[in-house]
């Protein structure tokens, strides 16, 4: 079995808290600053790889090979991708990747950590869960307050997006993602709650039809 662990790290002018995912997602001011995947196949795990958000446009005339590796695993309908939260990776995926070229990712291809969690009655955030399964990996406090200040504009309207910047998000990022294959590998699959996952998924995604002109009347 072949699966892939991934994490964006994003900036835009749109606050994630009060709007939601995948407003967030759709806001022309968003851009992926780093996308983080490991690559798992018969439970082995891969070196994690990190991206630039500019690496990943125009994935299918792409020469740099962890574009084409990821790719291949991307158009792979076997390959599962794993995320803590996937609301949010399937919204940055839907809005900020598909755009580029890159295939859609259904959600049956999809699974969620935090899902299990949940299901589980463990912390929801990774932070907390980690520290709870006593994970190798901790939270990388310094990244994470960078983190915060490189996803959204300063007080002045400036983005603080300097190479030494970015290097350190990369860094940071690949420790999100090894965070979230250490819990995949604790907490196991959703099992018998999955088909009722997925249909939650795909409503969420579709969202509740109105009839705004029967309302207006």
């Amino acid at each position: 079995m072949k699966y892939v662990i991934h994490d964006f790290e994003t900036a835009s002018e749109a606050d994630l808290l009060k709007c939601g995912a995948w407003v967030y997602a759709m806001d022309l001011s968003t851009q992926i600053l780093c996308y983080g995947f490991k690559v798992v196949e018969d439970r082995r795990p891969e070196q994690t790889i990190v991206l630039r958000g500019t690496d990943l446009r125009n994935p299918r005339t792409s020469i740099n090979p962890q574009v084409r590796k990821l790719l291949a695993l991307v158009d792979d309908p076997e390959v599962v991708f794993v995320a803590h939260n996937n609301s949010f990776e399937a919204a940055i995926w839907k809005y900020c990747m598909e755009p580029f070229g890159w295939p859609s990712l259904p959600t049956e291809r999809t699974h969620d950590t935090m899902a299990v969690s949940a299901m589980k009655s463990l912390p929801l955030g990774l932070d907390p869960l980690s520290i709870v399964l006593d994970l190798p990996i901790k939270k990388d406090m310094e990244g994470h307050k960078l983190m915060l200040r490189m996803c959204k504009p300063n007080a002045k309207g400036e983005w603080e997006h300097s190479e030494a910047n970015m290097q350190r998000l990369m860094q940071y990022n690949v420790g999100d993602v090894d965070s979230q294959y250490g819990s995949h590998i604790v907490l196991g699959p959703l099992a018998q709650e999955r088909k009722n996952w997925i249909l939650d998924q795909k409503i969420n995604q579709r969202g509740i039809l109105i009839d705004r002109g029967f309302v207006k009347d």
